[in-house]
């Protein structure tokens, strides 16, 4: 069965795309989960990755459907993914956030200044709380990297490669703002606009409602399992905009 993406709002440079539909969801449950992808800019596949340029509005975005919005629930955020050339600063991977008027739920990204993993998350969509990793150094351009963050209950965790930080962050009961802003691969959102457009390529995405506590093996694809809420494995046709495909 296949869903094609629709009702999507002009953008520049916006590709819409047909994808399959996604059946995840824990045991003896019978969910019913579709997400709308838009790629923004030049995005697009090469070599079976997600290529992103770094140049103006490129990104991918992913319509925010309930199951996205983890407000106090644990989560798992996972992201393979290798940089190409770094911003000066903010390089996103994976966001939730749009800074114009209260609309910041969370950020995941690396600080190419401070050479620190980063993640930072609003209750009010204004105020943040930000997260450093401690013991992750500076990052290499052209090195495939696994990226993890996750909480589990209080404990909040940041990952690469499988390793965890040693640094644990007590988010006590903090509930992450629950809105409609999109989660965006490679960027975040300014006033609706793609900001700070890493130039990177993606191989897999990945939000699960398990926690991750302690240093795993890291493998190189990401998989579906009981408790995955999206999965994507970024491939296809170089020139693409790629399908959702569920492992």
């Amino acid at each position: 069965m296949e869903l094609v993406c629709s009702g999507l709002q002009p953008k520049d440079s916006v590709k819409m795309f047909t994808f399959p539909m996604s059946f995840l969801g824990a045991s003896g449950t019978v969910p019913f989960l579709t997400y709308t992808h838009t790629w923004l800019g030049n995005a697009d596949i090469q070599s079976n990755q997600g290529d992103f340029d770094g140049a103006a509005i490129t990104a991918l975005e992913v319509t925010s459907e309930s199951a996205l919005n983890l407000g106090s629930d644990n989560f798992t955020f996972s992201c393979i993914m290798t940089f190409d050339a770094f911003n000066s600063t903010v390089n996103p991977i994976m966001s939730k956030w749009e800074t114009t008027g209260s609309n910041k739920s969370w950020i995941f990204w690396y600080n190419n200044t401070s050479n620190k993993l980063i993640f930072e998350y609003s209750e009010n969509g204004v105020s943040k709380t930000t997260f450093t990793a401690t013991g992750i150094g500076a990052l290499s351009t052209a090195t495939e990297y696994l990226f993890t963050v996750s909480r589990n209950g209080s404990d909040l965790r940041m990952f690469i490669d499988g390793v965890v930080d040693a640094t644990v962050h007590n988010m006590s009961t903090d509930i992450m703002l629950v809105n409609v802003t999109p989660i965006t691969f490679g960027a975040y959102l300014s006033s609706g606009t793609v900001t700070d457009p890493v130039n990177c390529t993606i191989n897999y995405a990945k939000i699960s409602s398990l926690a991750t506590i302690s240093t795993f093996t890291p493998q190189s694809t990401l998989e579906n399992d009981n408790d995955t809420i999206y999965l994507n494995s970024l491939e296809g046709a170089n020139g693409s905009t790629p399908t959702l495909n569920t492992e």
